[in-house]
Formats: structure tokens, sequence, C-alpha cells
């Protein structure tokens, strides 16, 4: 994958000529349909070449970290092709100085065009925008998981050795009750910072009608600490191992949904990754005490804690029969 920050880094800012704005480029795909370069005041701009249609009367949009222009007369130029052509095209500005957004931004860029026609129609194009500003929207929005709770998904993530294979099973909603399912397996993931190995479970999480037939639960034990890992340091681990651009959209989306406004802190918190290995322990949720009996009506989102100390965990034959744990163990 083109690292896009450093070739921003070679262009020139754009300048004004008497027909109009220019752009100094590169092409983010071979096709040469959807190019990136700098504006004026050093702003990442992606312009992607579109088709004449009826759709050119498509509104501007202003957001917060970026501004799209369905329509802009702009003339790009790239000494490397030697290409120089002038027209109407998409443009799609980041105008937020932060790093770790633009950073985002860049990855989900290379990801949304990558299956894009030779010439696609606005209405592609757009469509593909509107999956950057649902994420950006997603990112203002409350939390949907604990940032320990990310850490301990990632740490499977990392940990699996067939990582397409997991990642193809993690769950695209935080709403699921499993963390990561695949056939007729399901894998709940819980990490924890106290001291004992005490999870949070939802009822539904332990009822066998909701659940896949084998479900497990992968439980680990961390702390804070200066000298550990970010939950965005964890994410690079697993992203630098992925080349598939689609699983690398996944992972960020469900990151960056998952966090909404606790984004901030994937950066700032950081936990021990030794003591996480360390403590990873493997169960059945057959094993694992819970509540019995029939709720009476009116009750729902039953939630309680666990304590796993008294439960057996798997030993490893038992965890290497089943075809998705053997893609985690090490």
């Amino acid at each position: 994958m083109k690292d896009l920050s450093k070739l921003l880094e070679s262009l020139l800012p754009a300048t004004r000529s008497s027909k109009g704005i220019v752009y100094s480029v590169e092409a983010v795909r071979p096709s040469d349909c959807a190019f990136i370069g700098n504006d004026e005041n050093g702003n990442a701009v992606a312009i992607i070449v579109c088709e004449d249609s009826l759709q050119s009367d498509l509104p501007d949009l202003r957001l917060e970290h970026f501004t799209v222009d369905p329509n802009r007369f702009c003339i790009v130029s790239s000494d490397n092709s030697r290409l120089k052509r002038e027209g109407r095209f998409c443009t799609l500005t980041f105008t937020s100085p932060d790093q770790t957004l633009r950073n985002l931004f860049l990855r989900l860029l290379v990801a949304l065009v990558e299956d894009l026609p030779s010439v696609p129609t606005k209405i592609q194009v757009m469509s593909r925008i509107s999956q950057i500003v649902d994420l950006f929207t997603a990112m203002k929005s409350p939390p949907q998981k604990s940032l320990i709770g990310i850490w301990g998904e990632l740490i499977i993530l990392d940990l699996a050795t067939d990582k397409a294979t997991a990642l193809s099973a993690w769950h695209d909603k935080n709403s699921e009750t499993c963390d990561f399912v695949s056939g007729n397996t399901g894998l709940e993931v819980k990490c924890t910072t106290r001291e004992r190995r005490i999870h949070r479970f939802s009822l539904e999480q332990v009822t066998p009608t909701n659940i896949p037939e084998s479900t497990f639960v992968a439980s680990m034990l961390t702390r804070a600490t200066d000298e550990g890992m970010s939950v965005s340091d964890l994410a690079n681990r697993v992203r630098e191992k992925i080349s598939e651009r689609k699983l690398i959209l996944k992972l960020d989306r469900a990151i960056y949904s998952a966090l909404g406004t606790s984004w901030v802190e994937a950066d700032q918190s950081k936990f021990d990754l030794d003591l996480t290995f360390k403590t990873l322990k493997y169960y059945n949720v057959a094993d694992l005490p819970k509540p019995t009996g029939t709720m009476p009506p009116g009750v729902s989102n039953l939630r309680f804690d666990c304590n796993l100390e008294i439960v057996q965990p798997l030993k490893t034959p038992d965890l290497k029969s089943n075809a998705l744990l053997r893609t985690i163990l090490i």
C-alpha cells in the first residue's frame, strides 16, 4: 500500500493560474482515476475523475474535518507520469491539523477508491465518500465500547496467525452477542484491569439460543502503564500484517466507530502487553456460572459479574480442535 503521508510531503502546494487552481498530484492507484495532492494551505486533497453525467448538480459538503466539492474545476499535473489534465473533478479536502485523523483519512481513501471503476460516476464516488463521512460522524458519538474492550479484541487479532480469517470473523456491530463469529463458533473477548478474573456478561451472551453452538470466552488481565502499548500501537501492529485494504477498512471502522468521542484516548492510554499475553485463558461458555430460571415479565438487558477463577480453563488440545480458535493460538 502506498504511504500517502510521505507522498504528500514530496508534492508542492497548489498554485493559482488564469484558468484555475493547479494541483501537483500523484496517482493513488494505477488506473489514474484518483489522485492525491496538497491545496494552497498544505491540506491533503483527493481528486477523483468522474464521467460526465447528470449528477453535476450534487451539493458541496462542508464538514468539521473536510470539505467535498463534487464538481470543482481544476488542473492536475504530475511530473512523474507527465500527466496534465483539466476539467471538473470531485475533490475531497481534509482540513483538520490532527495527524491521527489525517492518517485515518488517507487510509480510508486508499481502501475506498480501490474497487472504483476506471471512470466512476459521481454517484459512485459520493457513495464512497459518504462512508468516510459516516465514520467521522460516528467518532463524535458516545463510545459504544470501552477502551479496554477494544484492547482485548485487538489482542486476539494480534495473536491470530491467519489475520484475514480472524478479521473476517470480527463483528461489524458492537451490539452483537459475540465479538468473533465463524460458522457455528463464537468467541467473546473479555479484558479487565482488576486483579481478579471477573468479567461482566449480558444474559444474552451466555444463553444458548442467542449464541453460536460452540461459544468460548477469551479472558485476559492487564494494567495501565506508561511503558505499555496503546490501542493505536496495537492497531498499527495488526494493520501492518494485513494486505487486503477492505480488511484494513473494516479494522478502522470497527475501532473508531466503537470508541466514538473517546478515540483521542487511543493514543494516550497504554496497557501492559506482556501481562495480557501471560494471563490469556479460554473458557467454554457452557461452563460459566450464570443466572438460571425464567426472567419475570418486564425484566430485560440483565447483566452480571462472573468470576472465572472458579471455572476450569480449556486446555490447548481442546482449543486446537476448533477451527476458529486454531487461527488465534500461538
